[in-house]
């Protein structure tokens, strides 16, 4: 107690200009960390939310294409005969159709999200056979003899539920995947755990510096949200200087088709694959003006009600002395 009350006293013996810098440095200290916690939530509803993926995926047409690509890889596959790549083909496009990707994708994605995000330790990729044992099973019967379709239909039960596709990402794609999930580690330790912290510890020095003034920590607080709201909302502008949505972002479209993108991937088209990371952006630039919107205006807010504190406090001063 007494080494608390030694402490206050010694802030209480600090100048006027020297308090002042030192709230002046609180306040440059804690926008950092609460940039990163408004950016890291904006994330949170949009590259790390699954449904934003599904919605973007299934808007352009993504799991329509996907299930031709995956027709067109099973008929190239060298495992399988000449005579039997026709055969093949129809088989394929009876069992993986669009409704398939269109079931499956969501479920890709979210596996990948929450290994990302560290909701689960191990990085799977699991694909439900057990709505595709009808479908390939009734395809065979038609084009198989009855003993041939029985042997054919006794392989397809024993196939597992599940099965794990990680591995066909490759070596590279897989430390891509680790690099994101340490950056999103990073990321949410810092919006989740330092943030909060350094909001404490800064405010708590700030009220010890001004007399144990609530009104003066809801003020410094309020300030702080105010110009943090605002560096979001110009971090969000400043790459493309136009609007979001629609026609707006035809400037990072032709910025985005001047890039060397990667080509062959499932599903994509080169156009498909500029619209789709047009309309993420678009995503991304929303969220995060929304969030550092919200932060100014609650800063805004905060601000009046310290000032009305104060306002109060002296009103009610000036009504005693009377």
């Amino acid at each position: 107690m007494g080494d608390r009350v030694f402490v206050l006293r010694g802030f209480g013996l600090l100048k006027g200009p020297v308090k002042g810098i030192l709230r002046l440095l609180c306040l440059v200290l804690v926008i950092p960390f609460l940039v990163v916690a408004l950016l890291y939530h904006a994330a949170s509803a949009t590259l790390l939310d699954a449904a934003f993926y599904h919605q973007l995926f299934d808007r352009h047409g993504v799991y329509d294409r996907l299930a031709g690509d995956l027709v067109r890889v099973v008929v190239s596959s060298p495992d399988i005969p000449a005579p039997f790549k026709g055969v093949s083909a129809e088989i394929a496009r009876e069992v993986v159709t669009p409704s398939v990707t269109r079931e499956q994708g969501p479920v890709l994605i979210g596996a990948t999200l929450d290994y990302i995000t560290g909701k689960t330790e191990t990085f799977v990729l699991p694909v439900s056979l057990s709505s595709l044992r009808g479908p390939l099973e009734d395809s065979l019967a038609r084009r198989l003899p009855g003993a041939l379709a029985g042997v054919a239909r006794d392989a397809i039960d024993q196939l597992p539920e599940e099965f794990d596709i990680s591995s066909y990402i490759g070596m590279e794609g897989r430390l891509g995947v680790e690099r994101v999930r340490d950056t999103v580690k990073t990321a949410r330790f810092v919006a989740l755990v330092v943030a909060p912290l350094a909001v404490l510890v800064l405010g708590l020095l700030v009220w010890a510096l001004c007399g144990r003034r609530f009104s003066s920590v809801v003020m410094w607080l309020g300030g702080s949200l105010f110009i943090a709201g605002l560096v979001v909302v110009a971090a969000a502008y400043a790459p493309f200087s136009l609007p979001v949505g629609g026609s707006g972002l035809t400037g990072v479209t032709s910025m985005l088709t001047g890039l060397d993108l990667p080509q062959g991937i499932p599903g994509f088209d080169r156009q498909t694959l500029l619209s789709v990371v047009r309309d993420m952006l678009s995503g991304v630039v929303g969220a995060v003006t929304d969030r550092g919107t919200l932060a100014t205006g609650a800063g805004v807010v905060l601000v009046a009600f310290a000032w009305l504190i104060r306002r109060l406090s002296v009103w009610g001063g000036q009504g005693l002395s009377r």
